[in-house]
């Protein structure tokens, strides 16, 4: 799954014409682990093992091959093995200066991991705990339950109601609280509504989850009784069952929250946009 909120480094031309090779520290959770490389546009090759001791991951090493985890690698090989299952490794395992050297892009996508990069150096995050998978966090955010949504990006946050009997079993369907809730959501936005995830921290009863809002109110109207068999809903969604629950919040219909490893309903299929957000969410909240 690539990562679109790395930010990416220009290289800098000096006076001669030539290009100036900048070298960015290499961190783990915020701290250096003793290891430099060149800034590059591309993916880099970083020390595996060093990047599992900070990590406390434990591994198994012999001549050729490393085991961590699920994952098993071999030197040499641009294949790894992901649970049994043969994965491209982007760049060939190498060995370089006694360091085992591995594509990051393949390490953060198979590892619960994101990186961040700046003009000085490449940090390695882990995710923390706010990352649950959807079926705990649809029982911690139960239907009829109210929560406080935190805008990863802007720090804004507004609040929402998760419905009840909508059938969902895989997402939220939830409700601004109030018009003004709805205004702050809007603006945040830029005013029209939209299918772009966003990352956002769901607040319930104290309990913090990672997740991801898609912007687009469907499935109601608010001129109909809530439940009712209705045309014309929201969202372009035809006849239907209409979800429009709170009438005075300048909101027709519901908003869609996905979690870790949400499966979106009808598709059978995990959203991978909505993922990255997630994942956004849990590696930069604090």
């Amino acid at each position: 799954m690539k990562k679109i909120f790395i930010l990416l480094i220009i290289l800098l031309s000096v006076g001669c014409g030539q290009e100036e090779t900048q070298e960015l520290n290499l961190e783990v959770n915020g701290n250096a682990i003793g290891y430099q490389l060149e800034s590059s546009e591309d993916d880099y090759l970083v020390p595996l093992l060093l990047i599992l001791d900070a990590l406390e991951i434990n591994y198994e090493q012999d001549d050729n091959t490393i085991i961590f985890g699920d994952i098993e690698v071999i030197i040499g090989s641009d294949i790894a093995f992901v649970d049994g299952n043969a994965r491209d490794l982007g760049k060939p395992l190498l060995k370089e200066e006694g360091y085992v050297l591995i594509s990051l892009q393949f390490l953060t996508s198979n590892l619960n991991l994101g990186y961040v990069q700046d003009e000085e150096s490449i940090n390695i995050r882990q995710a923390n705990s706010i990352l649950i998978d959807y079926q705990e966090a649809l029982e911690i955010f139960g239907e009829g339950k109210e929560a406080i949504i935190t805008d990863v990006e802007t720090g804004e946050t507004f609040n929402v109601r998760r419905i009840e009997d909508s059938h969902k079993r895989t997402i939220a369907d939830v409700e601004t609280l109030t018009a003004e809730d709805t205004e702050i959501l809007k603006e945040l936005i830029g005013g029209e509504w939209n299918f772009l995830r966003r990352a956002i921290i769901v607040e319930i009863d104290e309990v913090k989850i990672a997740g991801a809002i898609i912007p687009s109110p469907h499935m109601g109207r608010s001129d109909r009784p809530f439940g009712e068999v209705v045309d014309n809903r929201s969202g372009n969604t035809g006849r239907g069952i209409n979800l429009n629950s709170i009438t005075d919040n300048d909101l027709e219909g519901v908003l869609d929250i996905y979690f870790y490893n949400s499966i979106t309903p009808g598709l059978n299929r995990i959203d991978e946009r909505a993922q990255e957000k997630v994942l956004e969410a849990s590696y930069f909240y604090r």
